[in-house]
């Protein structure tokens, strides 16, 4: 019953539960199942949905987390074998290449220097006629100028959306229960009306900034997880919380947005990669998340 009651909150967002004492038997021939009287007595037994109240579903308080990840951005460093065979390429194709128009001024120009003969014209300073060797000089402080640029590693704060660019990371956030402090992934309580799908959608927009457009995957759970909360926690009625994960990502576009890669986050949320997760969150949390986590290895 406990699992026709989750997959009825997961379809529809409501509970229908029917009296203990009321039993359905099999061996009711085929004519008389279908006869009104029978029907009419069934329906009259049964309630209205119920939505989950104050003691839940056996007690379970029923909550959705997401896990919400962004993409590598950046292309990850090369391995030995990779490297190695990328300098036999660039050497190869250097050795049977034909050289071009500006390395042969570039050969020519070096020739002119090391024998004190320019017969160019200093003033001119136009592309065309500026010394190859000149010019390549030139690139090269483009090229520094562009890197130093480009390279904003150090001004991205430590943990933020925009660390860990050759990696996956994943969003957690800090909740307090009872007196442990523990990193979990966005999670929110079901309310009454909602389908599990709802319930993430709301925890995205509770939880993320809406400029890293966050959109979620699929209808249904992708992992499961169940904690008791500490004595002094059962108040309300709970014993502990069944979660249901989903799985979100960031939009692409960001890859784009150096402001949103830049930017700090809150001080109770983090973004961690893989590693990162192994090392931070509790273990048997952390086996139940693993098992939807894309490699990026």
């Amino acid at each position: 019953m406990l699992r026709a009651q989750i997959l009825s909150i997961i379809r529809t967002g409501t509970q229908r539960v029917l009296p203990a004492g009321l039993k359905v038997h099999s061996n009711v021939p085929e004519a008389a199942s279908t006869s009104t009287p029978v029907r009419s007595e069934i329906q009259d037994f049964a309630p209205e949905p119920v939505p989950l109240g104050g003691k839940g579903i056996d007690g379970w308080q029923i909550m959705a987390a997401v896990c919400i990840s962004r993409h590598p951005v950046l292309t990850p460093p090369l391995s030995l074998l990779e490297h190695t065979y990328s300098q036999y390429l660039n050497k190869m194709e250097f050795e049977q290449s034909i050289q071009c128009d500006f390395e042969l001024q570039v050969i020519q120009d070096s020739a002119r220097k090391m024998l004190g003969d320019d017969e160019l014209d200093e003033l001119d300073t136009s592309d065309d006629t500026r010394p190859a060797l000149e010019q390549l000089d030139l690139w090269k402080q483009q090229q520094q100028k562009f890197e130093k640029i480009r390279n904003f590693a150090c001004d991205v704060p430590s943990s933020s959306v925009g660390s860990s660019l050759t990696s996956q990371v994943v969003l957690v956030q800090k909740y307090q229960l009872g007196k442990e402090e523990l990193w979990l992934l966005p999670q929110g309580p079901w309310k009454p009306g909602e389908t599990l799908r709802q319930t993430s959608e709301r925890i995205v927009s509770e939880f993320c900034d809406p400029s890293l457009t966050v959109k979620i995957i699929g209808n249904a759970p992708v992992g499961f997880y169940k904690y008791k909360y500490p004595k002094g926690m059962r108040s309300n009625g709970y014993i502990g919380a069944k979660v249901f994960f989903y799985r979100g990502h960031v939009s692409n576009r960001i890859k784009r947005a150096l402001q949103l890669l830049t930017s700090k986050g809150k001080d109770d949320q983090l973004w961690l990669t893989h590693t990162q997760i192994r090392d931070l969150l509790k273990q048997s949390y952390v086996k139940a998340i693993t098992q939807f986590l894309i490699d990026d290895s």
